[in-house]
């Protein structure tokens, strides 16, 4: 199958990207989130999804402190229109000594980022940001919107996090 040389571009740019894209998320990582502590990394979370140009970014919580982010890509039409997700909410680190690396360091070692949330389930946030810069920077005009839903609550059930959204 061949690529168009728009997605050679997009794909280009993400790999460009790929400092940008780890530096972001060794940031997510270094931001303490565990459930029922996220409202530092919902409020740098707005501040970077504006950065990365998308619209209609706003914060949507059932309690205060406990905040859920959500944006949109507005494709030509709006139609169809598909959400990605990505929690930020972690459980407690334990004992950190013993941790090879600390749990809120980010410290890359060779492909590796480590730290909470790094595995579950900060990884897809920047990722996910940096595709869609790289599909607008690249002129990619896409039919249907892209809703982003970044969420608190998902390591004790979700029920402020994405199943209050789903609800609201």
């Amino acid at each position: 199958m061949s690529l168009s040389i728009s997605e050679e571009n997009v794909l280009k740019m993400i790999d460009q990207s790929k400092d940008a894209n780890v530096a972001l998320m060794q940031k997510l990582i270094q931001i303490r989130s565990y459930t029922g502590e996220e409202e530092e990394i919902g409020e740098f979370l707005v501040r970077e999804v504006r950065n990365f140009g998308l619209d209609d970014v706003r914060i949507v919580q059932q309690s205060v402190g406990r905040p859920n982010v959500v944006a949109r890509y507005h494709g030509k039409t709006g139609k169809p229109s598909m959400t990605v997700y990505g929690h930020y909410d972690t459980i407690p680190a334990g004992d950190i000594t013993k941790w090879t690396y600390g749990p809120f360091s980010g410290a890359l070692v060779g492909n590796r980022i480590y730290g909470r949330g790094g595995s579950d389930h900060k990884f897809p946030i920047s990722p996910l940001l940096h595709a869609i810069k790289a599909i607008k920077d690249s002129g990619v005009t896409l039919n249907g919107d892209v809703v982003f839903t970044f969420v608190c609550d998902e390591e004790f059930g979700g029920h402020k996090g994405m199943k209050y959204l789903v609800d609201e």
